[in-house]
Order: structure tokens, then C-alpha cells, then sequence
């Protein structure tokens, strides 16, 4: 792992900083000339206001990253989200549950039967709409978390016919506490549960611990339904599950907006063809990738704890804009009066090895590796025939250095002196032809230079690059060197 860590002494100088790094990324991985993305992150554990994520896209990857097809639209599958519209041309006055006889504990089906007052065929034709519900359970095992969503697909997900999935990192950003991993939330929580006395305040005492439950809605849900799903109601979908609690008092919230951005709720997991959240005609598109670097504006995150702080003086904190609240007095190391300020931290890093690992398991064949030009060991590799190692000996030179021997069997050829030195390797080993050329599509050189038929009649190499569509082609001497680079200005 490469890592990188910042500090600057204004928030406007780290971002600048954050900046000039993620750019610096942005260069380095254009000059692999690997597709990648740059998505938008949750900072997560480490914390801080503002992250991006750096992905190698490879159908072998373990994250998923959703991009817009029409515009700059780039996040990963903890901070995506989708454009919603909810349902609220209809009046719904009329719904039921009916409880599906295969949903389990963890697993738990509705069915809701809503009528609208449109018209009298639409009383006669009711409209319907799956629901489906997720249980969890925090950490402190005390609040057991219902979250709500459409079953079946939406109108815009016609061609699916995949139950809709409920996206847990949504979930999550309303209940941080929410510990996901848990197989039987419902028996745990009722294993921990702590009664509520009525009468109590529900907020105090601080130290008092007892059990609740929180119910989130899919903002597509009708509302009636949202409004008369609660714990001690006797169509509470869990109540089939919690017999014995139905006469107890369990304090209970119900959230039907996200709390943070005071929107509509989405809690489905992001499909390809979904509505972009930024322009009003794109659509989404889920692709796997690895992840190969991450950058994190960290702010005050660790140096305020840890009391980490810079003195500096008088006239940089005035050009910077920052007041005499935003420090503490002191005496600056310039002698000058100047003040204390907490650093603003930054993280960076690239996982080096992740990298290497990901770009050969993707970009391999069933010949072998396929190296990008600037991982390769060489960009190039010439491999003669036996009886010709002089003259690859001369080609090699010619790649190298751009230069002729006066004795070499070149020396009256027109090589182009302008083009760039190539990265090369000579295999004179002494090993038939056949054995060499699998040899060096099994490491993976951008660029292979055969000297053999074609150079014995016609003084002219073959050139082959797999990873230009399989590119195999004769080349006269003086035109190889320039030949050569403009290939691999392409990988």
C-alpha cells in the first residue's frame, strides 16, 4: 500500500491539497490506460467529510460502482442513489395485509390491497403492491430496525423480473447502530428485551436501556400504510412473530423521510436502467470493479482529539481568513505573535499490490498475461530464430538506443532517429522459436519483435500485440523504432 497523509492549517489550503492529490491519482491512472472510475464515497470508519474512490473495472471485482450513461454521475454502492417519484397521484383509502404462508422471521412478505378513488373501474379494479419487509437489530441489541420497500419490480424495471432487493447501506445511514450481520434479529431482540414502563419519559432518565422498535418506509409506499404500521397495531406485521409483546408498551419510531437530506426515502438496491439522481435523462449502469485507490479529506477528524495543532503567524492567519476564535495565542517560531490552529489532515493511498493482482487476473488470456505498457517488465521484446541473433542483436540496438552499428548489417538503412527509446529485451536463449513465442505471451510484453521468414527475404520483422486486437503484422527495419512507439502510445 501506498500511503499519503496531509497537513495543511485552513480547510481551504486541505482542499487545495485534496485536490492536487486526486488529480495526481486521476494522471497516474490515465497513464495506465486501465478502464477505471472515480466514484464518490462514503468516508466510512475513517471518517471526514469528503472521499472518492478510485475503481478498476473487471467483472471479477467484488464492488460495484453505478455511473450515469449521460452524465458525470459516479458513486460507489454505499453512496449511490437513484431518483425517485412517488405514488402521490393516488388516494389510497382502502389496504390489508396478508401474510405470505412461506416468509420467515427474517424474510417476512405482505401483501397490501389499495384502492383509489380515481374512477369507479378503478374501484372495481384494485391497485396492488408487494411489500416486502427487512429485519435487523442494533449493537446494543435494544432496537429491533423494519425496513419497508416494494416487493415487485417497478414500472421503470419492467424487464426485470427480480424481487426488488433492499439496500442495506440505506438502511444503515439512518441506523449507524444497525448491526446487518445478525441472522435472527427477531429472537435476539426478544432474548434482550428490556421493558418500558409507561409513564417513564421516553427520552429520560439517559441511563434507562429498554427495548424498541423502528420502522423505515420506502418513500413509494403508500402512506396509509406507513401510517398504521406500528408495534401494538394488530396488523403489525411482526405481530404473527411476537405474540406475547402485543400487551406490552415497546416504544416505537417510524421514519418515512431520510432524516439527513429531509428527501423521499429509498431503500431499494440500485439496478441497471435506474433514473439518475443528477439529469433527467439518464440511467444507471451497475458495474464490478476492484477497488485500487482512495483518497479522504479528514479534516479535524483525529487532530482535534488528539490535540494536534500548528502555530502560525499573525499575517498567515489573516490571509487565510482565519479569526482570533478559530485559535489559540501563542508565539510563533518567526518570533512574530501568531496563533494555534488545529491541522487539517488528509489520507491518500494506492494499493499497489491489489493493483498488479487486479490488472493481471482481468487483462490475462488463455495465452497468459497481458501487461498495460507502464506495468510491463519491458515494453518490448525482440526474439530472433536461430541462426539471426546478430542481426536481433542490431534490431535490439535500434529499439534501445536509436543507433546503428557502422559493421551492422542495418548500417544502410533509414532507421527513424526521432523515435522514442524503447524498454526492450533480447531473448537469446537458446530455445527453438515456438518455445520463445509462447514463453512471452505467457509474461505478458505489450510488444513482440520476431526476426524470422519475413526478415531472412525481406529484411522485415513481425510485429505482434495481442492487446491491440491481436495485431500481427511485417515491418521494414527503418520503419520499426517509430512503428513500435506509436503502438504503445496506444496501451
Amino acid at each position: 500500500m501506498k500511503d499519503l497523509y496531509t497537513f495543511d492549517y485552513t480547510p481551504s489550503l486541505a482542499f487545495e491539497t485534496y485536490d492536487t492529490v486526486r488529480k495526481a491519482y486521476v494522471d497516474f491512472f490515465d497513464e495506465l490506460k486501465i478502464p477505471y472510475l472515480v466514484a464518490e464515497a462514503d468516508s466510512g470508519n475513517m471518517g471526514g467529510t469528503l472521499s472518492h474512490e478510485f475503481h478498476f473495472l473487471s467483472a471479477r471485482g467484488e464492488d460495484c460502482v453505478i455511473s450515469c450513461g449521460t452524465c458525470d454521475y459516479v458513486a460507489n454502492e454505499e453512496l449511490a442513489e437513484s431518483r425517485i417519484s412517488t405514488q402521490s397521484e393516488h388516494h389510497f383509502t382502502n389496504w390489508k395485509l396478508q401474510y405470505s404462508p412461506t416468509a420467515g422471521s427474517d424474510d417476512l412478505e405482505t401483501r397490501i390491497e389499495i384502492r383509489t378513488q380515481h374512477t369507479l373501474e378503478s374501484e372495481r379494479d384494485p391497485f396492488h403492491i408487494g411489500v416486502a419487509t427487512w429485519t435487523g437489530i442494533t449493537k446494543d441489541r435494544l432496537s429491533l430496525v423494519n425496513a419497508f420497500y416494494p416487493w415487485e419490480p417497478l414500472p421503470y424495471r419492467s424487464r426485470s423480473t427480480k424481487p426488488n432487493e433492499i439496500n442495506i447501506h440505506a438502511v444503515k445511514s439512518i441506523v449507524p447502530d444497525l448491526d446487518a450481520g445478525i441472522e435472527n434479529p427477531i429472537d435476539l431482540w426478544r432474548t434482550s428485551f428490556q421493558p418500558f414502563t409507561p409513564g417513564d419519559s421516553v427520552s429520560t432518565p439517559v441511563d434507562k436501556k429498554y427495548s424498541k422498535i423502528i420502522n423505515i418506509f420506502d418513500s413509494r409506499l403508500p402512506s396509509a400504510f406507513a401510517s398504521s404500521t406500528f408495534s401494538n397495531h394488530a396488523d403489525f406485521p411482526l405481530s404473527a412473530h411476537l405474540p406475547s409483546y402485543l400487551d406490552k408498551h415497546i416504544p416505537t419510531t417510524s421514519v418515512t423521510q431520510h432524516p439527513a437530506k429531509a428527501g423521499p426515502l429509498n431503500l431499494l438496491r440500485i439496478r441497471v436502467g435506474d433514473p439518475c439522481p443528477r439529469c433527467p435523462e439518464g440511467r444507471l449502469k451497475v458495474q464490478k470493479a476492484v477497488e485500487l485507490g482512495h483518497t479522504f479529506f479528514l479534516g479535524n477528524r483525529y487532530s482535534k482529539p488528539l490535540r494536534a495543532s500548528v502555530t502560525v503567524p499573525t499575517d498567515y492567519l489573516a490571509d487565510s481568513g482565519i479569526g482570533p476564535s478559530d485559535t489559540r495565542s501563542g508565539s510563533s517560531q518567526h518570533g512574530s505573535s501568531g496563533g494555534e490552529v488545529e491541522l487539517q489532515m488528509g489520507c491518500h493511498g494506492i494499493g499497489v499490490s491489489r493493483m498488479i493482482g487486479a490488472v493481471a487476473d482481468s487483462l490475462a488470456d488463455d495465452k497468459g498475461l497481458n501487461w498495460p505498457r507502464v506495468m510491463a517488465p519491458f515494453e518490448a521484446v525482440v526474439i530472433p530464430n536461430k541462426g539471426l541473433e546478430e542481426d536481433a542483436a542490431d534490431i535490439y540496438d535500434a529499439l534501445v538506443t536509436n543507433s546503428v552499428p557502422e559493421e551492422s548489417v542495418l548500417a544502410s538503412s533509414k532507421v527513424d532517429r526521432q523515435a522514442a527509446h524503447i524498454d526492450a529485451i533480447l531473448d537469446d536463449r537458446q530455445r527453438d522459436l515456438a518455445w520463445k513465442l509462447k514463453d512471452a505471451d505467457l509474461i505478458g510484453f505489450p510488444v513482440i519483435v520476431v526476426l524470422g521468414r519475413a526478415w531472412r527475404k525481406d529484411k522485415k520483422c513481425e510485429v505482434q500485440c495481442r492487446r491491440l486486437g491481436g495485431l500481427k503484422t511485417e515491418v521494414p527495419v527503418d520503419e520499426l523504432p517509430g512503428f513500435v512507439s506509436s503502438l504503445l502510445k496506444q496501451m
